[in-house]
């Protein structure tokens, strides 16, 4: 084994029995080798200092691009990591069927969030598209299963570990955050839900086992999917059955059925408020014709719900006062929104904006707003009523003169 520099040069120092021309010799020696050394030092370090920030930098982008990190988790060294989905709604669109999709009547609640989501009755059929590729975490599945016809959200893929604790969904050990990855009532998370229901009407223990929901782990098989309803407690998904066969689905789930009569021609203008949706059209009943009512029948709209005076004057390429009737509301913001029928259009009929506060009582009416309107052009118009966002009424209206 080699000697170390160090000795080396005790060794030169004590060879006092060395002559002077080997002694020069030596120094010489040690001293090249002193030089190839530092040579090679500088060479060396500044190249492996290189490779390993590159080799971190390299893992953290990676890291970052396909994992939400939370670094804030108090007590925890290691990092804790997420599932998210940015790109599922939680609500369906209205869509105008297309020829190789076909359409569905849905009555169980088991997908409700709060507005009886996807039951036929109330938003119109099911538009299902039968081509399952690309099929992503999110999706609505129509299959079937034990000889019945089911509806499920992809939450498991092939390949993944799936696992409740306490009401939160995990795949592969990794929280679900999102939308459909924890228990919910009514569209509501437990703390939410509590909150904000009456304890009277409800069974506290009961919905406190319900939001506590856990499975244990369940593997994803190749060629299955793990799929969960919404609403957990009132339908039937994975959990009850495992993993689905994909051969089993039907197809997606894409939104409601359009009515023909009632697609926004030209989509919503920019500037409406953001709580009025294209669906709302579907709601009108065009057979639900305005009539006169009140006090020398001075009112045109739904008696004890809302009316309007001056609706029956002649409006046309004109503005013309209008007072809004209102019962059952006190203090709101009353927003209105018209609709055309022939030309599938929306427009803002009040002069001076969507939306108006409502004044006190007039006329036996709860509420009334007085505002300045313009009708742009004859025929059937349905005038949505929307009070603090949320679908009051509609009028239906013949407007030609």
């Amino acid at each position: 084994m080699g000697k170390s520099l160090n000795e080396k040069l005790r060794q030169l120092n004590d060879a006092s029995k060395l002559s002077e021309k080997s002694k020069a010799k030596m120094k010489n020696a040690i001293s090249s080798e002193i030089q190839m050394r530092q040579k090679r030092r500088r060479k060396f370090s500044p190249k492996v200092i290189g490779i390993i920030v590159t080799m971190f930098v390299l893992g953290l982008t990676y890291t970052l691009l396909n994992d939400k990190i939370d670094l804030t988790s108090p007590g925890n060294s290691d990092y804790t990591k997420e599932i998210v989905d940015h790109h599922t709604p939680e609500k369906l669109p209205t869509v105008v069927p297309e020829e190789d999709s076909f359409t569905i009547e849905w009555l169980s609640d088991s997908m409700d969030r709060g507005e009886h989501d996807l039951e036929t009755n109330v938003h119109g059929r099911l538009v299902v598209f039968p081509i399952l590729n690309p099929m992503d975490r999110g999706d609505i599945l129509y299959y079937e299963m034990d000889g019945e016809r089911q509806i499920g959200r992809i939450v498991g893929l092939p390949g993944e570990t799936v696992e409740i604790r306490n009401g939160q969904v995990y795949i592969d050990d990794k929280k679900l955050n999102t939308f459909y990855g924890v228990a919910t009532n009514r569209g509501m998370e437990k703390e939410e839900y509590f909150e904000k229901m009456d304890e009277r009407n409800m069974n506290r223990q009961s919905m406190e086992e319900y939001f506590d929901t856990s499975l244990a782990p369940v593997y994803v098989e190749e060629d299955t999917l793990f799929v969960l309803v919404d609403a957990w407690w009132r339908g039937s998904d994975s959990r009850t059955y495992g993993p689905i066969q994909i051969e089993h689905i039907q197809g997606k789930v894409v939104g409601y059925e359009a009515d023909s009569r009632e697609v926004v021609q030209d989509g919503l203008p920019n500037n409406i408020p953001s709580f009025v949706q294209e669906i709302d059209m579907q709601k009108i009943d065009w057979e639900r014709k305005a009539v006169r009512f009140g006090d020398r029948g001075i009112l045109l709209g739904n008696e004890n719900k809302s009316g309007i005076i001056g609706a029956d004057e002649p409006n046309l390429n004109a503005t013309r006062k209008w007072m809004w009737h209102l019962w059952g509301i006190e203090q709101a913001d009353l927003t209105v929104v018209g609709y055309h029928r022939e030309t599938k259009t929306v427009h803002q009929i009040i002069t001076d904006g969507w939306t108006k506060e409502v004044a006190g009582k007039v006329n036996g009416a709860d509420a009334h707003v007085p505002s300045n309107v313009q009708i742009p052009m004859a025929g059937e118009w349905a005038m949505l009523l929307y009070t603090d966002g949320e679908l009051f009424d509609i009028l239906v209206l013949d407007i030609n003169k």
